[in-house]
């Protein structure tokens, strides 16, 4: 203990708190300094491939404007949101330029198909306004029917049309695949009989899909009379259901001569008709019209390769629970 009047004072020395504290802010100057300068060189890099990127975006859309439909956007892979734009892109002009072959082939096949039977249709009227009464009036008959037929032509080509727009959407409901091929062989059964063929289903499950009732009996309807009309008499036709990997698949089947592999990819082009099938009647728009109503409903199309006579079979995508 002190004496009384003897006072003893004690400190510390701050000297070494404010050094360590510069050090502390010259340390979080230089932190933010370059933290400041990796975030701009890296803006940078950054704005320089996006504008890389969408240079060669206006650069293919441009191109494509001055007629070029085979540019596309490229794609580098990375999976970002740039290259998934792209390849929606990429996807909508492989569209748009199958569509637009598609109208050209469809003008050609047009003018084509419609020189003989409107030359015919003139012929006729011809014959019918120099020709006597009953040369007159067969004339005339025959002239309705060619009429007839281009109406019928343009009607097919309409719906088509029609399909490809997307409106019957609206009229999509749940259906069941066992049931309309069912449905389907109650209806040509007798078909067939009459023709000299069998028609069986074989269902292997059942199986719902979401589509418009009407069109899908028309997309078999489309199929089937194909196999009825351009098989001899006693080929086996034979519908299936089956389920591959989670998608519903109709095959519908003959044992008949098949078609040969060259022909498979011209078979859906629209107007286009086989040379042992000119002689029957129908304009070769039968599996256009089937493929323009799988496409509606999400479903792939096309022939199976390697089948024994020939198969068409529409693959559904999944049913969603």
């Amino acid at each position: 203990m002190l004496a009384p009047g003897v006072y003893a004072w004690s400190g510390s020395d701050f000297a070494h708190a404010q050094l360590v504290k510069r050090e502390i802010v010259q340390t979080m100057v230089w932190l933010f300094a370059v933290a400041l300068l990796l975030a701009v060189i890296g803006g940078a890099l950054v704005s320089r491939s996006f504008l890389r990127r969408s240079d060669a975006m206006a650069r293919a859309c441009r191109a494509i404007m001055d007629g070029d439909l085979k540019a596309r956007i490229p794609v580098r892979g990375t999976q970002d949101e740039l290259d998934r734009l792209a390849g929606t892109i990429n996807e909508m002009l492989d569209r748009i330029a199958a569509l637009m072959e598609n109208l050209h082939q469809v003008t050609n096949d047009i003018a084509h198909d419609l020189r003989t039977p409107v030359s015919q249709l003139r012929q006729g009227l011809e014959r019918a306004k120099e020709g006597p009464g009953s040369e007159h009036a067969q004339a005339l008959e025959t002239a309705i029917g060619k009429t007839d037929a281009i109406l019928a032509l343009f009607a097919a080509m309409l719906r088509i049309a029609e399909i490809e727009g997307g409106k019957r959407r609206a009229a999509f409901a749940t259906v069941s695949l066992a049931g309309l091929l069912h449905r389907m062989r109650d209806l040509f059964g007798p078909v067939a009989d009459a023709a000299g063929h069998s028609l069986a289903i074989d269902l292997a499950q059942d199986a719902e899909v979401r589509g418009d009732p009407a069109l899908l009996i028309q997309l078999l309807s489309n199929l089937i009379e194909n196999a009825i009309l351009h098989t001899p008499p006693g080929t086996h036709i034979v519908l299936a259901l089956t389920v591959q990997e989670g998608r519903p698949a109709l095959t519908v089947t003959d044992d008949g001569p098949g078609v040969p592999i060259d022909e498979h990819v011209k078979l859906f082009q629209r107007l286009y008709r086989r040379e042992a099938s000119r002689t029957r009647p129908g304009h070769g728009l039968g599996l256009s019209t089937a493929q323009a109503i799988a496409e509606l409903h999400g479903a792939q199309i096309g022939v199976v390769p390697g089948a024994a006579g020939f198969a068409i079979r529409i693959l559904f995508p999944a049913m969603r629970g």
